[in-house]
């Protein structure tokens, strides 16, 4: 077990909270925050509470994964998030949940074999059996997908800390707000990325192999973890060898992911194009891409997770982290202009990074220092999701019917604003 979670347990012990009084009136108080006021305030409000009483995990998880489904539905569907043509993937969802229809199961997993992208069958089978079984609308699949998202991001970041899940759900949306982005409409990427979580969370933090099951799973659900389960094999290498407790080996990886390997991949990709792979280098080549501040982001993300591998205390979920971000960042030195693929990739790993950087306060600095922390990770998080809404842009300008930052929009409210749109 890590030191990480030692001390989370050593703290369930001195903090009060615990018994079964208080864990019914700070539950109820989770309820009616969800049911009353703004999910990202009530979720604060929350994480603050956390810090001296548990929240009970039902009454967290279902009233969360409710009020945000309901919060991120409420929108019109197909619109452009930013200039440039970054546009709302949840029309090309619909397209693929309609081609379900009529269709058998055993034609279901053919259609992954001859052409995998688009096709992994965990996804398409959940969808399936709701169209052909149920025959449920459009509408009724985006919320369910909403739903199902919301519920399985809960559960994976439980896995990380039965004490502090809700402060991680808040670090998790604000810290790098990437993460709002992806949740607003990268359906199967985002629910893959979680059930890879959930598994990491289940295998080294709970000590479960049942965890493994569902990393090596989460590529059927979308073929990008791929790339993760990769980031895992390779970590689990390096544990076994015991080289993150050796800090000129480890840095000497590091130094190899981050040089070595965007040669490697550069001259990969050259060597398909000779070979006549369609379209291979147009893929990698993205739209309006400043790459000096592709850098500039990447030296500033890339530079402080270094720093607080070398100089603090890390566990193994951390190592996982790192390595994974580190694999993300290679592929941008090697094509930074493929803004198509490592777009996708960032919205996995950076909001990690987020919890990495946290996992970190909690471990090594006194904990007069969280709630600071908290505060100030929602605010400043709050602020970059609001900074795009004067151009009408971003999130913040369409969900909750363009009321994201009303904080009296509550479930009920939101619901009742739903009726009356509907």
């Amino acid at each position: 077990m890590t030191v990480a979670v030692h001390l989370n347990r050593r703290e369930l012990l001195s903090l009060p909270g615990d018994n079964s009084r208080d864990a019914v009136l700070v539950g109820l108080i989770s309820i009616f925050l969800f049911l009353f006021i703004n999910p990202f305030l009530a979720l604060f409000l929350l994480a603050l509470i956390t810090m001296l009483h548990r929240i009970p995990t039902l009454a967290f998880i279902v009233p969360a994964s409710i009020a945000f489904a309901v919060f991120f539905y409420s929108r019109e569907f197909g619109i452009e998030w930013y200039p440039g043509g970054n546009t709302d993937d949840i029309p090309q969802y619909i397209s693929m949940y309609r081609t379900n229809e009529g269709i058998s199961f055993f034609e279901l997993m053919e259609r992954f074999f001859y052409v995998p992208p688009g096709n992994e069958p965990l996804w398409n089978l959940m969808w399936w059996s709701l169209l052909n079984g149920l025959n449920a609308t459009d509408n009724t699949f985006v919320f369910l997908h909403y739903l199902v998202n919301f519920l399985v991001l809960f559960l994976a970041l439980r896995t990380l800390s039965g004490r502090y899940f809700v402060p991680f759900s808040l670090v998790y949306f604000f810290l790098i707000p990437i993460s709002v982005d992806g949740l607003s409409h990268i359906f199967r990427q985002e629910l893959a990325s979680f059930i890879f979580l959930a598994g990491v969370g289940l295998y080294l933090v709970a000590g479960r192999r049942v965890g493994k099951l569902l990393i090596y799973l989460s590529p059927l659900f979308h073929l990008a973890s791929l790339f993760f389960v990769a980031s895992f094999f390779l970590f689990e290498s390096l544990r076994k060898r015991r080289l993150f407790e050796n800090r000129i080996k480890i840095s000497i990886l590091l130094i190899f992911l981050l040089l070595i390997f965007p040669i490697l991949l550069s001259i990969f990709v050259t060597i398909l194009d000779s070979l006549g792979v369609y379209n291979i280098m147009g893929y990698f080549e993205g739209r309006d891409i400043d790459q000096a501040r592709v850098y500039l982001l990447l030296g500033a993300y890339g530079i402080t997770q270094l720093a607080a591998f070398f100089l603090l205390r890390n566990d193994d979920l951390n190592h996982l982290f790192l390595i994974m971000c580190i694999a993300v960042f290679s592929v941008i030195l090697a094509l930074p202009a493929a803004n198509g693929i490592y777009d996708r990739l960032l919205m996995t790993t950076l909001p990690l990074l987020s919890l990495y950087l946290f996992r970190c306060l909690l471990e090594n600095f006194h904990v007069s220092w969280r709630i600071p922390a908290i505060t100030f990770i929602f605010l400043v998080g709050l602020i970059r999701l609001y900074a795009p809404t004067a151009d009408g842009y971003g999130p913040g300008s369409y969900l909750a019917f363009g009321n994201a930052f009303d904080p009296s929009m509550g479930l009920l409210k939101m619901l009742f604003v739903l009726y009356t749109n509907a």
